[in-house]
């Protein structure tokens, strides 16, 4: 063999060491096998502005974690029944997980049987009643409804009215945590759950009042003069913080959506991997106010950047 002939030999054998070499590392590495995770939503929420935070939250967990993320929406169309029968099939569609959001009418929760289902389910925004194997991320409403009240005592309102236009359990926890601290602090208070009444003439004067939900908070604000009562309340959209900078609302009890949206998909991909077991986690809650609003943590919490 000649000395081309030898250098040649060589040559080739090291290119094919080399390729043998890069074969055995990605075959052990596992570089070419990248998952993608097929996780489905199942929402009624589907209100935009409301839950906009929430759903930058999913889009970023859906990136971090190479997740196929698949929207079912339940519109306020729909029967009862309708909801439920919907649900129903798409709880048997094939994914590797699910993310239940139920924040229109979560009592829809205590109808379904997740008996047969296989892949694990998370419960978004709320604490599932009746089984213990679903994860939840969700907020503690009742300790919103106190926060509230104990903000209005702090400013020294000694008489208050309640206004709400949704009715479910979410918004009871929240009336239910409210009253409780207005009673034990001996502040009169009156309730009305009636849409209609969430107009300023039909308020008593000299009341503050305290809406429970975003939309009796913006129908409410939108009619408000100055001078009028004080206005508090439980939740935020970019508009009532808007009003809520201008002085038009006075405080806001909000909670962490993007981190709700986030930590919900994260939860399914370790349910998945069979990792962390925790199954309830619980996001705190904090104060809003116009002197506050671009001060950590409320500015990452109410205008994250996805």
């Amino acid at each position: 063999m000649g000395k081309s002939e030898k250098t040649a030999f060589i040559l080739v054998t090291a290119i094919l060491v080399c390729l043998l070499s890069v074969i055995v590392i990605r075959t052990f590495s596992g570089h070419d096998d990248v998952r993608v995770y097929r996780v489905s939503i199942i929402t009624d929420d589907v209100q935009g502005d409301y839950s906009q935070n929430v759903w930058k939250g999913l889009d970023r967990a859906a990136r971090d974690y190479n997740i196929d993320l698949q929207v079912i929406a339940l519109h306020s169309g729909m029967t009862t029944e309708q909801q439920r029968n919907s649900l129903e099939r798409e709880l048997e569609a094939d994914t590797d997980a699910i993310i239940i959001n139920l924040q229109q009418n979560p009592s829809l929760s205590e109808q379904l049987d997740l008996s047969s289902i296989s892949v694990p389910v998370i419960s978004l925004g709320t604490v599932w009643n009746g089984s213990s194997a679903i994860r939840s991320i969700s907020t503690d409403d009742t300790e919103m409804g106190r926060m509230l009240a104990n903000e209005m005592i702090h400013d020294g309102v000694t008489r208050c009215v309640i206004r709400a236009s949704l009715d479910n359990a979410r918004i009871r926890l929240r009336e239910a945590g409210f009253v409780d601290v207005m009673q034990q602090q001996g502040v009169d208070y009156t309730s009305e759950w009636d849409a209609s009444s969430s107009e300023w003439a039909k308020l008593p004067s000299g009341v503050a009042v305290a809406a429970l939900d975003e939309p009796t908070l913006e129908s409410l604000v939108s009619m408000r003069k100055t001078g009028q009562q004080a206005l508090y309340g439980i939740g935020y959209t970019n508009a009532l913080l808007s009003y809520l900078e201008s002085g038009a609302i006075r405080r806001l009890i909000v909670e962490d959506d993007y981190a709700m949206g986030y930590l919900a998909l994260k939860s399914a991909v370790d349910a998945i991997e069979n990792r962390n077991t925790e199954y309830g986690q619980i996001l705190a809650c904090y104060v809003a106010d116009a002197a506050h609003l671009y001060d950590e943590p409320l500015r990452h919490i109410l205008f994250p950047i996805s």
